[in-house]
């Protein structure tokens, strides 16, 4: 994960001022978050199920993983317990839809996702 420092801003001549380099990771098909990853999940919670519903529309292998990404989710999947179940739900038909739907859900077993989700 590369460390964060500024957003990204497309100015009206068309340059696109690109900071955390998402620009390359949507070019290499990578799913990242901004900064640490630790972090950015535990200011909300459903970024765990919107990492699994971009690699599913984004990635080019199922199981292209970075370790500390997981490593993250697995320790901060409790917090989805807090989630209301509609908004759980929104995200769940979104990685259902998607590429590599099954590795994914049982990936989220495997990271106990799914203890904390109704």
């Amino acid at each position: 994960m590369e460390e964060a420092s500024a957003p990204q801003f497309h100015c009206l001549d068309g340059t696109l001022y690109d900071f955390f380099s998402g620009y390359n990771d949507l070019k290499n098909k990578k799913i990242r978050f901004v900064g640490e990853a630790n972090q950015r999940i535990k200011e909300d919670f459903l970024r765990i199920l919107r990492y699994f519903r971009f690699y599913g529309r984004i990635a080019e292998r199922p199981d292209d993983h970075d370790a500390k990404t997981l490593e993250a989710i697995k320790e901060n999947a409790k917090g989805l317990a807090g989630i209301s179940g509609e908004r759980i739900w929104t995200e769940l038909k979104k990685i259902l839809v998607g590429k590599y739907a099954n590795q994914l859900i049982h990936l989220m077993y495997e990271l106990t996702v799914n203890d904390y989700i109704e």
